[in-house]
């Protein structure tokens, strides 16, 4: 379970806010707040993860990919200087959590000067680039003393200044000259000699051998950087990382270079020593005693011979060694380069192994938790009239792969069908799955064998198509087939047999009142709203499912009977973790119903237990600089140890009052 999250420049929040996580998880606030702020945070961390892609913006068009509109759609204040900072605090069975945090953002063009300088010329070109710079020098200034001749000036060309420094002007000066033009040829005379050798200077530089080729180059170079800083940069990077337990940093990197990897900036050099209380490879044996096995960070952090401050020098990180990013998952770079590693310093054989073993680790516990996100957006697709031909695609979102396991999963629709039965949602209906054909029936009939109609043989395998579902075309004249496999119908069947089930099914509503089956389009838009939550609900295991306004189209008392399924859920054998959105009054009212029945011994049996401890209460409050995150405690009795800000569920007292 993921115990908290830190957020920075996302979205809504401005300034960094820590948003602890229990079990159960609420969060309420006014429209357009920042509540889904942190939900969104998840469902770019996992598509990160997932990917191995920054972006904040996908074109998969599924209900659970990012669509923020870019990076500047998901930094707050949509200021592209801005970096966003994500952390989490990373669980992990027998050894202690650590956070981790990345800071990720777009280059701007001060940041690329700091990285990358302005190409500088080599000595041959700066000779030739003199020699230009003096000559169109002089010939600036020459002809603005050509333009100023009303002014005196001396026989260089230089301006001759009163007792005042004032400029002198000619009708003041006397007759040394007999006309305005005269004066005005005084000047060009002058200068054209001097113009002349500055001219045969630069011409002198640029006979040179091949240097007109080296200059070209070097003004291509220099155009190039010019694009290159002008460029607005759409493709976010991360730009620093950092792994710690409670405050004390283990391993921190930051970008240096516009490409490659991350620099060490502090490792600690207690590492190594560290690394067995917190690296989960490690084999418990019988005969170890702990804290081998380590349950919280503060037995870690209570070990003050392994926690000293010093960390290794900015002269002995080597340069060499660094942390490479796909998305979020960080991987060492060029630890390999050291093919024999020294005993002592950062490149000794035991800090670079201890690196990489705490890399691997972070990696291993980033997939594996935040690939246990489930996101259900505030509008959940309807399904199809029919699933008969909808197939597993890893593309799908977490709405339609919920329908697909309730079609599948006979044990889940029993579950399902347990849950929206009478005595729990009572909501009148029960799901079957009705099969039409087996595969092998349907193969038959599409690759034309004897006695199948003409229209039948007209149907083709596509498999060019990325979606299967469009996988079967009709030729007609108007728009004829891409290329497809007909001429090798067994290569077409093997295919079609990975990717469709062997029999065929389709998921059906049955009306309990009435006796009748209708689809879930039939039916009111809460059900179609409801039962993709219920399915992640009963059918995921520790996993983190993060649903926006799960109460959506429902009544109040099947809001407050949904809090009994996420404490089920929650608490009872599949241990998720559940984080909602929500302005629902019932909902929460359920909630602190069951932890009073708790403490006062109250709970019907067959209830799981629930303590403040396992509900967290989160209020989003906006602000002129971003919004803030502030806990409501709940207390043994089920009540809040504060009030709610601005008042939040006064209305209906005063409605009623």
């Amino acid at each position: 379970m993921i115990r908290h999250i830190t957020l920075a420049n996302f979205k809504a929040f401005g300034s960094a806010q820590q948003v602890p996580l229990r079990p159960l998880t609420l969060i309420f606030g006014p429209n357009s707040g920042g509540k889904s702020s942190v939900l969104h945070s998840l469902k770019w961390a996992k598509h990160a993860v997932k990917t191995k892609s920054l972006a904040f913006e996908s074109r998969g068009g599924s209900d659970d990919t990012p669509d923020f509109g870019g990076f500047t759609g998901a930094v707050f204040g949509k200021d592209r200087k801005r970096k966003i900072h994500f952390g989490l605090q990373l669980p992990s069975e027998h050894a202690p959590d650590y956070r981790v945090s990345f800071e990720v953002g777009l280059w701007t063009r001060e940041q690329k000067q700091r990285v990358r300088s302005k190409p500088e010329p080599h000595n041959e070109i700066k000779g030739w680039l003199a020699a230009k710079k003096e000559f169109i020098d002089a010939e600036d200034e020459a002809s603005r003393r050509t333009m100023n001749a009303r002014w005196v000036v001396d026989d260089k060309g230089h301006a001759v200044l009163d007792e005042k420094g004032d400029l002198i002007e000619r009708e003041f000066f006397g007759d040394d000259f007999s006309s305005m033009q005269e004066f005005h040829d005084c000047i060009v005379q002058e200068w054209d000699l001097r113009l002349t050798a500055l001219w045969q200077k630069w011409h002198n530089e640029n006979a040179k051998l091949g240097i007109r080729d080296k200059v070209d180059r070097h003004f291509e170079r220099l155009n190039n950087y010019q694009e290159w800083l002008e460029n607005e940069d759409n493709d976010p990077s991360v730009f620093s990382f950092e792994i710690a337990i409670g405050e004390k940093v283990l391993l921190k990197a930051e970008r240096r270079t516009f490409e490659g990897c991350l620099h060490l900036t502090k490792v600690s050099r207690e590492l190594p020593g560290v690394l067995q209380y917190i690296n989960e490879d490690v084999v418990i044996e019988p005969w170890m005693d702990a804290p081998w096995v380590v349950t919280h960070p503060a037995q870690v952090l209570s070990l003050e011979d392994f926690w000293s401050d010093e960390v290794w020098s900015d002269e002995e990180l080597n340069d060499g060694i660094g942390i490479e990013f796909q998305g979020l998952i960080p991987r060492l770079a060029n630890s390999s380069t050291f093919s024999e590693p020294c005993d002592q310093g950062i490149e000794s054989r035991e800090t670079l192994e201890s690196l990489d073993q705490l890399i691997r680790d972070c990696r291993r516990r980033l997939e594996g938790s935040i690939a246990k996100i489930n996101y259900l957006g505030p509008l959940r697709d309807l399904p199809p009239r029919s699933l008969l031909m909808l197939g597993k695609d890893e593309r799908l979102g977490a709405v339609a792969d919920a329908w697909l396991r309730l079609r599948d999963d006979p044990a889940l629709m029993n579950e399902v069908n347990q849950w929206i039965g009478k005595g729990r949602l009572d909501l009148g209906y029960r799901y079957e799955s009705q099969v039409y054909a087996e595969l092998s029936s349907i193969f038959e009939s599409v690759v034309g064998e004897p006695g199948i109609s003409s229209e039948a043989t007209e149907l083709r395998y596509d498999l060019s198509r990325e979606s299967y579902k469009t996988g079967f075309e009709k030729e007609t004249h108007y728009a004829p087939c891409p290329p497809d496999f007909w001429d090798d119908k067994e290569q077409a069947m093997l295919l079609w047999n990975t990717r469709l089930p062997r029999k065929l099914r389709d998921l059906v509503l049955h009306d309990l009142k009435n006796n009748v089956a209708v689809s879930s389009r039939d039916v009111g838009v809460g059900i179609s709203q409801l039962i993709p939550v219920v399915i992640h609900a009963l059918a995921e295991k520790e996993a983190t499912i993060a649903v926006e306004q799960p109460e959506l189209h429902l009544h109040p008392a099947l809001q407050a009977k949904l809090g009994d399924l996420f404490i089920e859920s929650a608490l009872g054998p599949n241990r998720n973790q559940f984080i909602l959105e929500t302005h629902s009054e019932h909902l929460i009212l359920r909630l602190l119903r069951r932890v009073r029945e708790t403490t006062e011994g109250q709970l019907e049996a067959g209830r799981h237990p629930l303590r403040p401890e396992d509900l967290c209460i989160l209020y989003v409050q906006p602000g002129d600089k971003g919004s803030e995150v502030i806990e409501l405690p709940v207390t043994p009795d089920g009540d809040f140890t504060r009030p709610w800000p601005n008042g939040f569920f006064d209305e209906r007292s005063a409605d009623l009052f």
